[in-house]
């Protein structure tokens, strides 16, 4: 997300309250470019306040009040999209954004990334984000520095010959 846009200062929605969401929380929080604020909707609420014990600084939503937020940045961390028909994402909620992220690895071009390239949006696909876990995996763990652009060769042929979970392709 960060090689597509500076957090510093932006409004941040991020869809989904499970794991995902609190590791992209906690690298936030131990990044030096913080956002402005941060929304948290969920399809349940009390799963998206569980995580105000850790992110007091966070502000929670019911996945109903989508909608009715805006912001610079809009992150999916859910499997909407991947597993079942997206209903949820609509141009009229992705047109508030100026920045999209989905999580999603299955397809690299759910409809919220469609939508967000229709709206000529900055888009950072699960296969962008996969990547660069990758990348970082290498660092960390085997002090490693790997080409980027090499890597996602990989990941997109690997990605490319499994359906990890994606929704067969809609006629």
């Amino acid at each position: 997300i960060t090689e597509k846009t500076d957090l510093t200062g932006k409004r941040v929605v991020i869809v989904g309250a499970g794991t995902v969401a609190k590791t992209l929380l906690l690298a936030i929080e131990q990044s030096e470019h913080k956002p402005s604020s941060i929304h948290v909707v969920n399809r349940t609420l009390e799963h998206a306040e569980a995580l105000l014990d850790h992110f007091s600084y966070i502000t929670v939503h019911n996945l109903d009040t989508l909608a009715s937020l805006e912001g610079d940045v809009l992150i999916n961390t859910t499997r909407i999209g991947s597993i079942n028909e997206d209903t949820v994402f609509t141009p009229e909620i992705v047109s508030k954004f100026q920045t999209v992220a989905d999580v999603t690895f299955g397809d690299p071009n759910t409809n919220l990334i469609t939508l967000a390239r229709a709206s000529d949006l900055q888009v950072v696909t699960g296969w962008d984000m996969f990547t660069h876990q990758a990348a970082v995996v290498l660092r960390e763990l085997l002090d490693h520095q790997a080409d980027i652009a090499m890597l996602r060769q990989h990941v997109e042929k690997g990605l490319a010959t499994n359906n990890h979970g994606a929704v067969p392709e809609r006629k």
